[in-house]
């Protein structure tokens, strides 16, 4: 099993639009910091896992433990997120070879054993939210060992939705946009959380426990969530990934998540 994250430092440029957009961004989070965290909590639930960073060739990284492959690739840093997709291909294509793949975004804590997830019959699975216009996040990706080429073939046709719909958005609606158009109908339409999409069975796990993201504040901080697979600090929220670490996790030892998977 590989836990797969995509981390580079954008360009000042794309620094200064992400601001403008979204201005709870922040320039000066320790990302190296939180990768770190993030790679603990793999080792945690899922002792021997690979653990990969993909990355650009200038990006430093010292933070990161030796046990985690670090792969530099060439990076468009104006261009992060489309990056993110060329990168992830790349990975399929090259290094996954016959392993489940896990692609996180680096503001990422695994809260309990995945392994469960991957008995079950798909070749993607995908998290998805009640947000009409973005349903689909991107930041938690499983690709099941048994999917041969046909996760390969959806990260593609996501590229190819991207570059030819969605190039006007570099930054990360542009991503989701792309991931929602290449579900098409049957995502509104299902009858069931699996769908196939041009021979490709896409698993869909609801956000609310697989790419769960707590509210921005001390009380939520303080609660223990046990009942999540996957934490995801994004936004403003990213202080609170290593105080909800040292709180909960660092000191514990491995469990499984309450419930069975959604």
């Amino acid at each position: 099993m590989h836990f797969v994250v995509f981390y580079v430092e954008p360009s000042a440029g794309a620094v200064q639009e992400i601001v403008a957009r979204w201005p709870a961004f922040r320039v000066d989070t320790e990302y190296r910091d939180l990768l770190a965290i993030l790679f603990r909590s793999v080792e945690l639930f899922h002792p021997g896992a690979k653990t990969v960073l993909l990355t650009d060739e200038r990006t430093p990284l010292e933070a990161l433990s030796a046990d985690t492959e670090v792969v530099r690739c060439r990076v468009d840093r104006d261009r992060v997120v489309h990056s993110r997709l060329l990168a992830q291909i790349a990975y399929l294509r090259h290094r996954a070879g016959k392993s489940a793949v896990v692609f996180l975004d680096p503001d990422i804590i695994v809260n309990a054993d995945l392994t469960p997830l991957l008995v079950e019959e798909f070749d993607v699975a995908l998290t998805y939210r009640d947000l009409p216009e973005m349903p689909i996040n991107d930041g938690v990706i499983v690709v099941n060992a048994r999917a041969g080429r046909a996760g390969l073939r959806f990260l593609k046709r996501v590229r190819s939705i991207y570059d030819r719909y969605c190039a006007d958005d570099p930054y990360w609606f542009g991503s989701q946009r792309a991931f929602i158009a290449a579900l098409g109908k049957q995502f509104a339409n299902r009858s069931s959380d699996v769908i196939e999409v041009r021979r490709c069975r896409v698993r869909l796990l609801p956000c609310e426990q697989w790419n769960f993201s707590p509210e921005h504040n001390d009380q939520e901080n303080a609660a223990e969530l046990r009942n999540k697979y996957i934490l995801h600090f994004k936004g403003e929220r990213k202080s609170l990934m290593p105080l909800y670490w040292e709180k909960h996790i660092s000191h514990t030892q491995p469990r499984p998540a309450d419930g069975n998977p959604a």
